[in-house]
């Protein structure tokens, strides 16, 4: 189901520009996995929010902090 998104990124990605790609796991930004999962159990086209929604605050919070989740 991902295949248009990655072929999208790769043709992207041969542009004249300088891009990088870096693997991060998902304990290392649990704000972008929040959202990550948030967007793929949704049923919209597009969400935008004018703010964060308030269930990433206490993710946000953590990350602020410095708080490491071990990875399970």
């Amino acid at each position: 189901p991902y295949a248009p998104i990655i072929q999208q990124i790769r043709h992207l990605h041969q542009g004249d520009w300088n891009v990088s790609f870096k693997h991060t796991l998902r304990e290392g930004n649990e704000c972008v996995d929040w959202l990550a999962k948030t967007g793929a159990s949704c049923n919209d086209i597009l969400k935008i929010w004018n703010s964060y929604p308030p269930q990433l605050s206490l993710v946000l919070m953590a990350d602020v902090m410095g708080v490491a989740r071990p990875r399970a």
